[in-house]
């Protein structure tokens, strides 16, 4: 079972639930109390990227 099937998001894509928890600061916190390492790191790294892309 993976960190985002425990969490309930199972229905969303990566893309879709770190597009949306860049967005959401109370779900961010969620994932950010969770132990899912993998989570976490990807949610930096597309958050990052999104942060980028509003800049240009």
């Amino acid at each position: 079972m993976s960190c985002v099937d425990f969490m309930g998001y199972s229905h969303y894509t990566y893309r879709e639930l770190n597009l949306m928890t860049c967005l959401n600061v109370q779900l961010r916190k969620d994932i950010i109390k969770s132990k899912c390492l993998q989570t976490r790191v990807l949610l930096q790294i597309y958050c990052h990227e999104l942060s980028v892309l509003k800049r240009k």
